[in-house]
């Protein structure tokens, strides 16, 4: 999707002007079965039986394309240290290169990423300059159709980092109704942020959301003193900083932009972390049962890792989930800390692929469960690898709220009734209640 107002790019890339999003959910929802709905999104049948709630609950996981970038556009990058001004010349070559389009297809997502390599020399410059590279860039990426156009920039600036890759983060899915969440769970949001932050070892979320909302559900001296630490970066109203468009669809379809959240936050961790994890949402959690202790689940994914073919390039690893029932809870406890864990006691017998830990290095483009591959010249994906369940694993707590009480049992995914008594995070409630080591503020 275009929508600069950069000169000369407007007429070459369409605004997106749809009524409805792109996927195929909002095309062929009439002729879905109950067990391809239920499995791609929890839907009750009483839900599924009536056309209107169908469309509206499948219409929640819709995503929006982008309008394509056409297949004879060219792409010229212009480095420097002051902004460039005006065209780049078509036969410009002085701090100049050429790019290439990695273009993403199929059923979840269409996206283009432009993919530059560096001018002749100027990396090898830097190596043996005092104090190496620029502390900030100026990048003017030039687009045009015909051979012989002009390129007109779209300009961004670079900024270098100094400090050591992060050992992983985690972004999240672009959040909606956190009011509603906040309303009957009170402190979930500090809960899952706690946990991965402080107990599982993660180092920086990068949180995005539709309507504000997160904002609004966590406690304000909280998301303040996270930000202040540096571990988390808040993206307030995502689809709006993509085009006022998308902002108009997620109104009604919240996962419109999902995966340009996803696109973003790989791109901009390629520089700060060594793996990115997608944790959707507040209801699921990393967990790793073989290393029960504060950091247990990165020191048991490096480990993993250490196992791994050493030259193997591995753009994602995939984490297998299980879904988590609840057994309700008085309300006083609800408002306690720990509260979704404390519900829940019993999960579905089966295990299934859900989590990408992703490589950003690797990795240019990922849906919600894997990364994918380019379809052009430019090969990003590959070769995966699945960490057994009993030694990392996603609590998937699909009845984390009242209105989904019985969900996990009608789960395809669960494989069949979530009775299987599983206290493998009985031992996170006491630091959760205590304020964890390295504690939000009271």
């Amino acid at each position: 999707m275009w929508e600069s107002d950069a000169q000369g790019w407007m007429p070459h890339f369409s605004r997106i002007g749809a009524d409805t999003p792109d996927s195929p959910f909002t095309g062929n929802v009439e002729a879905m079965s109950y067990e391809d709905a239920a499995h791609r999104t929890g839907i009750s049948p009483d839900a599924f039986a009536s056309p209107a709630q169908r469309r509206e609950v499948m219409g929640r996981y819709a995503k929006c394309f982008g309008a394509s970038v056409p297949e004879s556009a060219r792409l010229r990058v212009r480095l420097g240290l002051h902004a460039g001004a005006g065209a780049i010349p078509a036969n410009a070559s002085y701090s100049t290169n050429a790019c290439g389009i990695m273009r993403f297809r199929n059923g979840e997502l269409e996206h283009e990423v432009a993919h530059c390599g560096m001018p002749p020399g100027t990396a090898r410059s830097w190596r043996v300059a005092r104090g190496g590279a620029p502390a900030r860039l100026n990048l003017d990426l030039g687009a045009a159709l015909d051979p012989g156009e002009e390129l007109w920039p779209l300009s961004l600036q670079l900024c270098r980092v100094d400090k050591p890759l992060m050992a992983m983060s985690f972004c999240s899915m672009p959040l909606y109704r956190m009011r509603e969440l906040k309303h009957e769970l009170p402190i979930a949001l500090e809960d899952w942020l706690a946990y991965h932050l402080n107990v599982a070892g993660l180092e920086h979320a990068e949180i995005y959301d539709v309507d504000g909302s997160f904002e609004e559900a966590l406690r304000p001296e909280v998301r303040k003193w996270l930000v202040a630490s540096g571990k988390l970066t808040y993206h307030k109203r995502w689809p709006e900083t993509l085009s006022a468009g998308m902002a108009k669809l997620s109104a009604a379809h919240p996962s419109c932009s999902e995966t340009w959240a996803y696109l973003h936050c790989l791109t901009t961790h390629r520089a700060l972390s060594r793996w990115v994890a997608i944790l959707h949402s507040p209801d699921e959690y990393l967990a790793a049962p073989t290393a029960a202790h504060p950091g247990g689940v990165v020191e048991a994914f490096e480990h993993a890792m250490a196992s791994s073919p050493k030259d193997s390039w591995i753009p994602y690893i995939s984490i297998q989930a299980a879904n988590r029932a609840s057994s309700g809870m008085s309300v006083d406890a609800l408002h306690q800390c720990g509260a979704v864990l404390a519900a829940s006691g019993f999960r579905g017998p089966n295990y299934y692929p859900h989590t990408p830990i992703l490589d950003p290095a690797a990795c240019a483009c990922a849906g919600p469960h894997a990364c994918y591959k380019s379809v052009s010249a430019f090969t990003y994906g590959g070769p995966m690898l699945t960490i057994d369940a009993s030694f990392m694993v996603v609590h998937h707590f699909v009845e984390m709220l009242s209105r989904d009480r019985g969900r996990c049992s009608r789960l395809p995914a669960s494989g069949g009734v979530c009775s299987v008594e599983d206290d493998s995070m009985a031992w996170v409630l006491p630091l959760l209640r205590a304020g964890v080591p390295w504690s939000f503020p009271a």
